[in-house]
């Protein structure tokens, strides 16, 4: 009866054994031996020496850390599930509000000024391009505000040459063999060809792009190529009569 009881229980002990290893597959408790290396390992955050609870070491060519020192020094949170043995890294509450506000403020501050720098080269462009003009354009709008020097010398055309730096101004009349005309033409005096030729002067050297402009020109009767005056300007910018 006795050996009987051995036999049973001895089996039993070995099914017990058996269930227990078949049930607890990874879930298992495994106790290993590792051979840790340490060399003085120092870790740091940002150029700043970060200490750690407990020393890190090297296993097999891996180093270890303390992961709720490493989390904490990326900001993180740990937690521990005792009864699931489960780990969980996350962002600290509101962090990640934070961290996108501040994005957002920078990239609006960003905006802001990309903003003001279009607005100025915008500006800058606006003023270019009301104080710039060609000589030609000038040249045609010279000739509608002053398109005669008296009410029978009538001005034909007006032309403009050269650049920014000098202007030659060529003024034709049609005196068409008018003797009349012509008369008219000798009968003015110097001071109102002169009073005629500055206001054309003046509204050159008011453009912004010409104003250091040497000018040189003359008047002239457009069919005989007859010159009838010709002028230049002192430094000063006043017409002076040839």
């Amino acid at each position: 009866m006795k050996r009987n009881y051995k036999k049973l229980a001895a089996f039993l002990a070995v099914m017990i054994l058996t269930l227990s290893f078949a049930s607890s597959g990874f879930a298992a408790n495994t106790v290993a031996n590792l051979k840790a290396t340490y060399r003085n390992i120092t870790v740091y955050k940002n150029g700043m020496l970060f200490n750690f609870s407990k020393e890190p070491f090297i296993v097999d060519g891996t180093t270890y850390v303390p992961l709720r020192d490493m989390a904490e020094m990326v900001d993180k949170d740990v937690t521990w599930d005792g009864v699931s043995y489960k780990i969980g890294v996350n962002d600290k509450p509101g962090q990640n509000v934070v961290e996108l506000s501040q994005q957002i403020f920078n990239q609006q501050l960003t905006i802001s000024q990309l903003e003001a720098k279009i607005k100025n080269l915008e500006s800058q462009l606006d003023e270019k391009e009301e104080d710039s003009i060609s000589l030609k354009d000038l040249a045609k709008d010279l000739l509608k505000e002053y398109d005669e020097i008296n009410k029978y010398l009538e001005v034909v055309d007006i032309k403009l040459k050269g650049d920014e730096d000098d202007i030659d101004v060529e003024i034709y009349l049609d005196l068409d063999d008018d003797d009349d005309l012509w008369e008219e033409w000798e009968d003015l005096t110097d001071k109102e060809i002169q009073k005629f030729l500055q206001k054309i002067v003046d509204d050159i050297l008011d453009v912004k792009e010409y104003e250091d402009a040497d000018i040189v020109g003359f008047i002239e009767d457009k069919d005989s190529r007859s010159e009838l005056r010709s002028f230049e300007i002192d430094k000063k910018g006043k017409v002076v009569l040839d």
